[in-house]
């Protein structure tokens, strides 16, 4: 069981952090959620003006 979870964990480090998604502009979702919060962040301020 524990090799299952370090094969899982390996995996999901892979699939989130190194390979590129073509769905997300060929981003990785970890790279794709820094953008989407950083550019949530400018909305912010528009809104509050």
């Amino acid at each position: 069981m524990e090799e299952l979870n370090r094969i899982l964990d390996e995996w999901n480090f892979v699939y989130n952090h190194v390979r590129p998604h073509q769905g997300l502009g060929y981003l990785t979702p970890m790279e794709f959620l820094a953008q989407w919060m950083e550019e949530g962040k400018h909305r912010e301020l528009l809104f509050t003006m």
